[in-house]
């Protein structure tokens, strides 16, 4: 690599990245990111995006792409995520890097994603042979294959372009994306109403879920309850020069745009004469119908390409692209050093989370989380079983705010040991929004433990996970829990579900409230009668001052990525004991082997382990009030 590689910059949509031919860059995953690291220079929020790129053996295919994601405030590179952006600069890229001969006047380049498995075709402009970048940028239509009744098995799965359902209108369509398209107007609003004023619709939402549960069944979906499909979009007449304008529902909030999937489905109901959009919809002539879909946050762009008779023949999403510059570029020799040896098979957090449907309370906290690092700020423990990558408090308050959470507990991990530094100082930023569980020396004295109050730590954890630390006497540990109690702090253990047995004398002894994490971790195939977990349950049924926490779904499951196996656990106890559990993401989720989560959706799991809203009420906002801000 000392030569330099090849790297073209590119805009792709509304992101700019690098794009690089995969045979230039080392073919070891691990050496190619730690180049990608010190070629982009992260963290950098400029250089964030990497496009790779090869020649495709598979039939039918022209090239390969893979994205990767730089993130801008650590030593990692993931592709856990696609980017519709960069995709659109990948046919440029390979015509130009020689991958694709180039038409006389457009070029259609057949692209497998890596990230995702899916076939896109983009279209480029190529007047004599040569990729146009003329004005701004290239347009560069992409469609994507075999879309119509990807999930519904027919476009239209009822077999009407229009039903009736609860006395509205509705069109259900399939063109890549599950969809209920209705006249704003039959469910007695105007349709350019605001994001948070259709939220904040009761009545609306109760009758959108009426229809979507009806309809779901109607479309080859069979019981959506559960379900984040069909979305429900409501349509008027367009407000800002497009086609349609609308308002759509994923399913049970109000979406800032409209899915680039969902977008094709609606523009595709415009087109249909009998559907609920078409009397609304502003329809260009020609056979190839450039549509933009109007939403809260602006328009999307479709092109619908129709037969004689006006039938769809494909439909595709309208990116651009631009050449910035065409060079190489030379990677310095080694900008992280010591700070970048996360664990080979250690999982860095989702990047890019869902954003949940479930709206927490006021007040909500999410009442187990860690930060870990920066490590060039805050190293990591020397006897530690295991190197985390970053994941820094600005971070965690980020995902707090995004998931809908006003406070956090921050819990001290084992790989900082003893040193809390890291706990310390994000708790002093959050200031009132976050409290803190700390891990300390059995020699630490009363100021420094007042010290620690004042920060906002209100307990200290106990860990008996014996792949995590080396046991500590149990003596020790009742000299430590006699000089916390002294301060009105309560005490988290953390164990295996087949310990609990031998550790049930010394818990007992305890002088505060004791707080169990993550359910005891049972094993969730054994069933909630097994022994393993009825202790735990005998436990907290037989002291008052004992608490746990339904957290960490992700570590127990064999069914992923929904978590069935884990719901019976969660409610029993939050039916069982509603006043002593809390709920937390467990973020970043450290050492987890088998699949990253998406916060998202351990939110969206909330409602189903804490059904009714007293419930939720007092999961995520009375009990832990109760217990760090008393």
């Amino acid at each position: 690599m000392g030569d330099g590689v090849r790297c073209m910059w590119m805009r792709g949509g509304t992101s700019k990245g690098g794009y690089f031919l995969a045979d230039d860059l080392p073919q070891d995953a691990e050496a190619r990111d730690a180049f990608l690291l010190r070629a982009m220079g992260s963290p950098d929020p400029l250089t964030s995006k990497v496009a790779v790129v090869r020649r495709s053996a598979r039939e039918g295919v022209d090239v390969d792409y893979l994205f990767l994601q730089v993130f801008v405030d650590q030593a990692i590179v993931t592709d856990a995520q696609n980017c519709g952006n960069i995709l659109a600069g990948v046919a440029p890229f390979a015509i130009e890097r020689g991958l694709v001969e180039a038409g006389e006047r457009q070029t259609s380049v057949v692209i497998y994603m890596e990230n995702t498995g899916q076939i896109a075709v983009a279209h480029v402009d190529t007047p004599a042979g040569v990729v146009s970048y003329e004005g701004s940028a290239s347009p560069v239509p992409i469609t994507f294959n075999e879309t119509a009744g990807s999930s519904c098995g027919e476009l239209l799965p009822t077999g009407h372009e229009v039903d009736v359902i609860d006395g509205v209108d509705v069109t259900c369509i399939d063109n890549g994306m599950p969809v209920v398209v209705m006249r704003a107007s039959d469910l007695g609003i105007a349709g350019d109403e605001s994001r948070e004023a259709l939220d904040a619709d009761g009545a609306l939402k109760t009758k959108l879920e009426s229809i979507r549960l009806q309809a779901g069944p109607r479309m080859n979906l069979g019981d959506v309850a559960e379900k984040s499909v069909p979305k429900m979009t409501l349509v008027s007449a367009p407000q800002a020069g497009g086609a349609i304008n609308t308002r759509t529902f994923i399913p049970h909030r109000c979406h800032a745009s409209i899915g680039v999937l969902g977008a094709v489905s609606v523009a595709t109901a415009c087109l249909l004469p009998d559907s609920s959009a078409a009397g609304l919809a502003e329809i260009p002539g020609g056979s190839l119908k450039e549509l933009r879909i109007e939403h809260p946050s602006g328009t999307t762009t479709t092109l619908l390409e129709v037969d004689e008779a006006g039938g769809v023949e494909s439909a595709a999403i309208l990116r651009t692209a631009r050449k910035l510059f065409d060079g190489t570029i030379f990677a310095h020799a080694n900008h992280w050093g010591e700070t970048s040896a996360m664990d080979t098979d250690y999982l860095p957090f989702h990047p890019n989370p869902s954003q949940p449907e479930f709206v927490p309370p006021a007040g909500a906290v999410d009442a187990h989380c860690h930060v870990f690092g920066p490590a060039a700020q805050f190293p990591y423990a020397p006897e530690r079983k295991y190197t985390p990558c970053d994941a820094p408090k600005e971070k965690l308050f980020e995902l707090r705010d995004y998931l809908g959470f006003e406070r956090n507990v921050i819990v001290q991990a084992s790989c900082h040991g003893r040193d809390n530094s890291a706990l310390l100082n994000a708790l002093r930023s959050a200031g009132e929004r976050a409290r803190g569980v700390a891990v300390v020396d059995p020699n630490i004295g009363s100021d420094e433990l007042r010290e620690m109050d004042e920060a906002g730590v209100r307990a200290v954890r106990f860990n008996f996970v014996k792949r995590l630390v080396d046991a500590i006497p149990q003596e020790t540990l009742l000299e430590i829990a006699e000089k916390i109690a002294g301060l009105g702090w309560h005490i988290v253990v953390y164990f295996e579900a087949s310990d609990l047995h031998e550790l049930l004398p010394f818990l007992q002894q305890l002088p505060t409230v004791v707080v169990v994490d993550h359910m005891g971790r049972p094993d969730v195939s054994k069933g909630i009668d097994h022994p393993d977990f009825q202790r735990l349950v005998g436990l907290l049924a037989e002291n008052e001052n004992f608490w746990t926490k339904v957290s960490c779904p992700e570590r127990l499951s064999s069914s992923i990525p929904d978590y069935e196996d884990v719901i019976p656990y969660a409610s029993y106890l939050v039916e069982r004991f509603p006043q002593r559990v809390l709920w937390g993401t467990d973020w970043p989720h450290p050492n987890m082997k088998s699949h990253m989560p998406d916060d998202g959706r351990l939110v969206d799991l909330i409602p189903r382990i804490a059904a009714a809203s007293e419930q939720q009420q007092s999961l995520l906002v009375d009990s832990p009030g109760r217990l760090y801000w008393p």
